[in-house]
């Protein structure tokens, strides 16, 4: 005689974590309301004989309307039985199938699992008439409600037992229940496959509304992978997933920022700081390239794009998950551009049924998160005027005056408290047939630093449909419209090439603002910028004058600096199905993108091409305008054929064929304004100049591949995959145009096997073993050919055209090819309550691509691109999750934490064996190294063991070459050749992490939730930049309020100082990088903290409201670190790989606090 059991149980007895995932898919998409007992009442008629149990069930699925779920471990599908039956009852029927063979079943819906009869007995189950009968026990309360999910949808089959009690029910189709509870003491636990499951205290309560919230641990079990889906524990390789629920919590930008301490092995850094709309600089497993670029492959909905750009601008709300393919076996199906890791991002598609609209909206206030702390006006006055005693010039008269001098705190004039926000409205549903989600959101974003800002706006549609049983059809429709300004950041006071406008090199805003001294004011009395620069008062007998320094204020608000992009990305898809188990799939899309941008330097902004220009005293020659536009179109078509085949011996594999084509084009023009020649201010943009420049570019590359993959199992314990795809690219010339990258991938999921079946222990333990190629095409397009270049320029009165060679052939230049070694083990115990990841990997990079200097008798070119070195990356991630209390607790909390160490290490450069890079800041060069034997990211300069205090010091220590005095600072020799010189530079630091981690803490307590998102990273430094002149005792510039009374004074020469005297000769911090400006750069940031609370059901139907969910958040709330600039993650290169750490000028981190909120209707 079957049980038919509720859901609580069920889960309690799939004990397979297989089984899990086939129940959690096929009771979340079925429809409930069939009455088990009327499909075990309908008759049936089979007759087979000798036949394995897989046929048996097959032919039972095609006679009745039912669906059979079960585990290889608990149904040997191979087995030969015999079954006989004229129009019997299906029942009775599988009673004398199934009990033979010591294998139950559980009917929900029209849904039969298939269990081990030993847990049906060996649990107390009790059939649904005893569960739900009135007379089951004398209750004196009824009890009726409504489970929903987390989006108010009703949820039938769901689970309801009076806690410690066998009393039970299931919800029926519209998710209402009704039960009957012997007192007010009572506590209900509502369960369901694939949810959390919640405890209610009925109380007096007569009529109870629950919101059961998805439980991610189980509906993670399916990864995406390049083109297709795994089950998570058939993974042979090395795949983060971050789920779109995550992802949308983060009141973000841009998605790239929600990934920080979500994945080992990824880290995440803001691309050049805080500034908005700046895409993070993301990296997979460390820099495997110095010269080719170490961005991932980014990949939306099948589409692989050129660059991160279309990943920057979507909105976070509309990402369903986010896969990282880690290692190279799972990347090599992209080949030739995975070999810095591929990012899948899958955005939401549409669900059949009613229409749903969800509204989601949030609005914060950004902070700058950290400021450099500086000296005020009295300190600064002390502190100069007893700097010009000591160099024995006169400082300005008004210095003794100081009721008339400002007190500015510069810090405070270009930052600024910012608004944020952000509105979404997304629609989907559909039928059987068709399905759709669309949404449109708009995001604007004030920049903390004055003149910055960003404005998003998006829209998505995605559309499904089956045309007939075996075929379908999808499209992907997204265009979005930026605007961004930005202004000139990283860099120093003086004129920086980084921060060119319009051709024009201008002063870092930031950077000035620590460095002006505080009596400068913002305006003067006439409404002019002030500055020390030219202003009698302040420049008196040239002592602040001599510094050039120019007001930042007036470089953001009078520069303009913005760009307007339109961008689509669209794809279609058809798919057809002419067998079971053969799929062809044919997929085409096109990216478009269309960017202007306008700069200018107005007439009265005071800098070193005009210094003395102010509002008052306009300077046209000082005028510098340009407009750039680029269009870039790339398409895409590719074609897959996919075969799955399940043997009955247990034998189980996937095939897949790919064809794919992509090409890229894009058009670049721009034009110009030659400086001294503007004749009006009143045209913001190069017309205004009688001598303009123009030019034009072009750019075009192409990609060819083939490819295929093989997935092999055996009865889900020996798991085996191969991958192969050969790509050619235009970027290389004829001879190198194609690559093959192959991988291969085992593992052994030892949980499985029978030595570990009768314990409760260990519910997973699998170990896995891969190795792969894959490839870096990241160069310019042509690069293996000689360019030629049309070029002008003004002679005389007259524009002179013509052309000029660029570039030095290479014929020879090739891929860089990355192969990988990974290792992993995973380990789930007590039913994946705790599940622990480890992977270790040895990456190996050669052929890399990097410029190799050529004899300056060329003439035309002083080195060309070719390929030299080998770097090697090896590390160790390890993950683990838990979950912390027991099913059916009132309060939920899981944990997940994650540790990645990643060491590089230079193995050939060549033949050399050393490079120094550009400089580390302006003014300190050779700052960086890069050395065969040592690790990317190394610091050079001098150690300084304090002061020279005395002569007898002076005399007993060795000297900079250049001279030192008393009073200077006092470098180390550390080859010990009693001078101090270049061949003293030794390590300092090195601005790579040796780990980053990440700790995630989420709570639930009835209607509540929290989540705490802590990352870091332990071991790198960081060249403070800033500190080039804030730590110079120079008495002009404003310097650190650490440096107030701790520097040098021959009037009182044995005071305990760190800092130099003033008008140091010899090695100083501005000439030379020295340990003084390095820092530890290690940092625990609580990257996120949010709390949310979700409106009870009944108050939804009052106010007519599917769901609704109100939060606040934070974002960077808490940062611990000793480095003392904006930003322990600093940018100022950028992503390069040879300079990290470097801060200078660079953007500051910002401080969100958000509150929104979610409804759904």
């Amino acid at each position: 005689m079957p049980k038919f059991l509720n859901q609580e149980t069920i889960a309690f007895a799939m004990k397979v974590s297989l089984l899990q995932i086939l129940l959690t898919g096929l009771l979340l998409n079925t429809v409930l309301g069939a009455d088990a007992q009327e499909l075990l009442e309908q008759r049936v008629t089979i007759r087979l004989e000798n036949a394995t149990i897989r046929q048996v069930l097959s032919t039972l699925e095609k006679t009745a309307p039912i669906k059979f779920v079960y585990s290889r471990e608990v149904v040997r599908t191979d087995q030969k039985v015999t079954v006989n039956a004229t129009d019997e009852p299906l029942g009775s029927l599988l009673d004398q199938f199934l009990n033979p063979l010591q294998i139950g079943y559980v009917v929900t819906g029209n849904q039969v699992a298939l269990v081990r009869s030993s847990f049906i007995a060996g649990n107390g189950l009790v059939t649904t008439k005893s569960a739900t009968s009135p007379s089951a026990a004398n209750a004196d309360q009824t009890i009726n409600g409504t489970v929903t999910d987390d989006k108010n949808e009703a949820l039938p089959g769901v689970s309801i037992v009076v806690k410690g009690t066998q009393r039970g029910t299931t919800s029926n189709g519209e998710g209402k229940f009704s039960i009957d509870v012997p007192d007010k003491s009572a506590t209900l636990v509502f369960s369901f496959i694939g949810y959390v499951a919640r405890e209610i205290n009925v109380g007096s309560q007569t009529t109870i509304s629950v919101a059961l919230s998805v439980d991610d641990k189980t509906l993670s079990e399916v990864v995406v992978v390049g083109y297709g889906e795994q089950a998570k524990k058939e993974l042979t390789t090395s795949i983060a997933k971050v789920s779109g629920k995550d992802i949308n919590q983060l009141p973000v930008s841009t998605p790239g920022d929600a990934l920080a301490g979500l994945a080992p092995g990824v880290q995440v850094q803001s691309g050049r700081g805080g500034s908005p709309g700046d895409a993070p600089t993301i990296r997979i497993r460390g820099a495997g390239s110095l010269g080719a670029g170490n961005d991932p492959l980014y990949v939306v909905d099948g589409y692989p794009l050129q660059n991160s750009a279309q990943f920057v601008r979507m909105s976070p709300s509309d990402i369903e998950s986010i896969e990282i393919l880690k290692d190279a076996a799972s990347a090599a199906i992209y080949g030739s551009r995975a070999a810095n890791g591929v990012v899948i991002v899958t955005t939401k598609r549409g669900k059949a049924g009613k229409t749903r609209f969800d509204l989601n909206t949030y609005s914060g206030i950004q902070q700058v998160s950290n400021r450099v702390e500086v000296m005020n006006k009295q300190q600064y006055l002390a502190y100069s005027k007893e700097a010009a005693q000591v160099r024995g010039v006169k400082y300005p008269d008004i210095f003794d005056r100081p009721d008339e001098l400002a007190d500015v705190d510069w810090q405070e004039v270009i930052f600024r408290t910012a608004p944020m926000s952000q509105v979404q409205l997304t629609a989907s549903g559909g039928s059987d047939k068709t399905r759709f989600s669309i949404s449109g959101s708009y995001l604007t974003q004030q920049g903390t630093l004055i003149g910055t800002d960003y404005k998003l706006a998006t829209f998505r549609a995605n559309v499904d449909a089956d045309l007939r049983p075996k075929l379908k059809v999808g499209v992907n429709f997204a265009p979005s419209y930026v605007q961004q300004n930005v202004r000139p950041a990283a860099g120093t006071y003086q004129a920086t090439g980084d921060n060119a406008i319009a051709g024009i090199a201008l002063p870092s805003p930031i950077y000035s603002a620590v460095v002006m001294p505080p009596i400068v004011p913002v305006h003067f009395a006439n409404g002019n910028y002030g500055q020390p620069y030219g202003t009698p008062e302040y420049d008196q007998y040239g002592y602040l004058g001599l510094i050039n320094l120019y007001n930042p204020l007036a470089v953001l608000e009078l520069v303009k600096n913005q760009a307007n992009s339109y961008r689509l990305l669209s794809n279609a898809f058809l798919e057809w199905e002419p067998v079971k188990g053969l799929k062809l799939r044919t997929q085409g899309g096109i990216s478009l993108e269309s960017t202007s941008r306008a700069t200018y330097i107005p007439p009265t902004l005071a800098y070193d091409g005009a210094p003395t220009a102010s509002l008052s005293n306009p300077n046209f020659n000082g005028i510098a305008s340009e407009a750039t536009n680029n269009r870039t179109i790339d398409y895409v078509w590719e074609n897959t054929l996919t075969y799955t085949r399940r043997l009955s011996a247990g034998h189980n594999f996937s095939a897949l064929l790919l064809y794919s084509n992509q090409k890229f084009s894009s058009f670049n023009t721009s034009v110009s304004g030659k400086t001294g020649t503007y004749t009006t201010d009143l045209v913001f943009n190069p017309t205004a100049s009688a001598d303009r420049i123009g030019n034009l570019s072009y750019g075009l590359n192409a990609f060819m591949s083939l490819a295929a993959r093989l997935n092999y199992d055996y009865k889900g314990k020996y798991l085996f995959s191969a991958a192969i795809r050969r790509d050619g690219s235009s970027r290389f010339g004829p001879d190198q145009r194609f690559g093959t990258f192959p991988s291969v991938s085992v593992g052994w999921r030892i949980a499985e096997e029978a030595f570990l079946e009768q314990q409760n222990l260990v519910s997973e333990l699998k170990v896995r073993a891969s190795y792969g190629q894959t490839g870096n095409a990241n160069i310019g397009d042509f690069s293996w050919l000689s360019g030629i270049g049309s070029t002008n320029y003004s002679y005389g009165n007259q524009r002179v055209f013509g052309t000029q060679q660029s570039g030095y052939a290479n014929p020879g230049l090739t891929w860089e090819k990355n192969q990988q070694v990974d290792l992993g083990l995973e380990a789930g115990f007590w039913q994946d309550r705790l599940y622990l990841t480890i992977d270790a990997y040895d990456k190996i990079t050669e052929g890399m691509l990097f410029s190799k200097e050529l004899p300056a008798v060329v003439g035309y070119a002083s080195s060309f691109q070719t390929n030299i070195g080998k770097l090697r990356n090896r590390g160790l991630e390890i993950s683990l999750s838990t979950r912390n209390t027991g099913q059916g607790s009132a309060l939920t909390w899981t944990t997940d934490v994650n540790i990645a160490f990643n060491r590089s290490n230079v193995l050939d450069l060549g033949g050399r064996q050393s490079l120094n890079t550009s400089e580390a800041n302006s003014g300190w060069p050779n700052g960086y190294r890069i050395e065969v034997g040592q690790p990317l990211g190394n610091m050079y300069g001098f150690i300084i063991d304090g002061v020279f205090k005395t002569t007898d010091e002076l005399a007993a220590s060795a000297k900079w070459s250049g001279g030192s005095q008393v009073g200077d600072l006092k470098p180390r020799d550390v080859n010990g050749d009693g001078i101090v010189n270049e061949s003293d530079r030794t390590l300092l630091g090195n601005g790579l992490p040796k780990f980053t981690y990440g700790f995630t803490n989420r709570f639930g307590y009835k209607n509540f939730d929290l989540s705490v998102i802590i990352q870091g990273t332990q071991g790198n430094s960081i060249i403070n930049g800033n500190a080039r002149h804030s730590e110079a005792v120079s008495g002009r510039f404003n310097a650190i309020a650490a440096l107030d009374n701790n520097y040098y004074l021959a009037s009182d020469p044995d005071r305990e100082v760190k800092y130099p005297r003033n008008n140091t000769s010899g090695l100083t911090i501005q000439s030379q990088l020295t340990s003084y400006v390095v820092y530890e750069g290690s940092f625990l940031r609580v990257r996120n903290a949010t709390l949310g609370y979700t409106l009870p059901g009944g108050l939804l139907k009052r106010v007519g409201l599917q769901s609704a969910r109100i939060y606040v958040s934070g974002q960077n709330l808490l940062t611990f670190t000793k480095y003392p600039g904006f930003n322990p993650e600093p940018s100022q290169y950028g992503d390069s790989v040879s300079q990290p750490g470097s801060d200078q000028g660079t953007y500051p981190a910002n401080r969100t606090l958000t509150a929104g909120f979610n409804i759904g209707f």
